[in-house]
């Protein structure tokens, strides 16, 4: 289902304004955000993924009259150090606190005590695809470290957390987390898949707002009050798993692989947890370690996605390698969600994890982006990935 809107003549040099401002990508954006906080009023959380979905399993497209470019904001960072691959890490960057005291690694990491004898919560939707717009697992990562670090806090028997506590620290430290990377992009003229900020949530006011409610609902988890289960990137990983203490109320604790996966080196987390004092422009996202691991676990957990994996890497390979015809050769495939919208949305999410995990690469040239497989991308379609665990 579609829908057209007009927008009064009035309105659109409003709206460019505010998007020239900064604060928003495009007009898009703006519009999704106005109507998502007048739908939901101002108290409520984020609604769920299947909220956005209408019956036939379309989504609402809103069109402009106006010009819809894909516009980002801009900080005028100068640089702090002499070398240009640095950054001072005392302090702010650019007018941003330092991210480095909200995911300090840990010495160690407690996963779900094995005297816990409670069911845990079901998981929404396991046998389907990741949602289209999770699509980074640098989030991820930093999400599930700062849960480590609740739960070391929380000092909790069985080393489980508070849900709500757990989600409002998220919110709290990603909100800063955000803003510091993007002006590192900014700075160092970071594009695409290498940005570092991407997923995060950042800006100011509603979209902050907004945009925290999607990171913990996307990558994090969310509470599905009308069938008791739960959403979200790490428990469908298999990271965190979700508990009813009835009397405490819902609490949240680390899996075994959730622990293997944290204890793995991560090039950006690393920089940030160095002893010296600056943060080197770090040249992967995903340590190999991180990437193996990422693909075993959705090869044995979410056979579906990984299958879905295969298919846009086999179109790719069988010379489909642009969005046009990756669209055209997904088709009607139900898996991708069957109509055009939905396959268009978890097309782009499959997409970008693959570049995540440097399983496809791009080559760009004017507006043309074309897609090719790289050497791991080849191993994928070529063999079966066995799970590690």
């Amino acid at each position: 289902m579609e829908f057209r809107i007009n927008i009064k003549d009035m309105l659109v040099p409003r709206i460019e304004a505010a998007v020239n401002g900064g604060d928003y990508k495009n007009a898009s954006e703006f519009i999704n955000l106005a109507i998502e906080d007048k739908l939901e009023g101002t108290n409520t959380s984020a609604p769920s993924i299947d909220h956005f979905i209408a019956k036939d399993g379309s989504y609402a497209q809103y069109n402009i009259s106006s010009a819809d470019a894909n516009q980002t904001s801009s900080h005028s960072n100068k640089h702090l150090d002499e070398n240009p691959n640095a950054i001072v890490k005392g302090g702010s960057y650019g007018g941003y606190k330092n991210p480095r005291a909200y995911i300090c690694r840990l010495s160690s990491v407690k996963p779900i005590s094995k005297n816990l004898k409670k069911p845990e919560l079901e998981i929404f939707d396991q046998n389907t695809i990741i949602w289209g717009q999770i699509n980074r697992f640098l989030p991820i990562k930093i999400s599930l470290l700062i849960a480590a670090q609740e739960i070391e806090k929380s000092g909790d028997e069985y080393n489980l957390v508070g849900m709500k506590d757990l989600l409002s620290s998220v919110k709290s430290s990603v909100r800063y987390i955000g803003e510091f990377l993007k002006g590192f992009d900014d700075e160092y003229n970071r594009k695409g898949p290498d940005k570092l900020s991407v997923g995060f949530a950042t800006g100011n006011g509603l979209k902050l707002d907004k945009g925290l409610e999607r990171f913990t609902s996307h990558f994090v988890l969310r509470y599905r009050k009308t069938d008791k289960a739960v959403e979200g990137a790490l428990v469908k990983l298999g990271f965190l798993r979700v508990y009813n203490m009835n009397g405490s109320g819902f609490k949240v604790g680390i899996t075994k692989s959730g622990v293997n996966f944290l204890n793995l080196s991560n090039p950006v987390i690393d920089l940030l947890n160095a002893g010296d004092e600056v943060f080197y422009n770090p040249n992967k996202i995903l340590s190999e370690e991180e990437k193996s691991f990422i693909i075993k676990t959705i090869a044995e957990l979410i056979p579906i996605d990984f299958e879905a994996m295969k298919k846009v890497l086999n179109l790719i390979d069988s010379g489909a390698n642009t969005q046009k015809q990756i669209q055209k050769g997904l088709q009607g495939n139900k898996d991708f969600g069957g109509s055009e919208t939905m396959i268009n949305t978890n097309k782009n999410g499959i997409i970008a994890r693959l570049a995540a995990l440097e399983l496809i690469g791009r080559n760009k040239q004017s507006l043309n982006v074309e897609y090719y497989l790289t050497d791991e991308g080849k191993k994928i379609i070529s063999k079966k990935i066995r799970s590690s665990k």
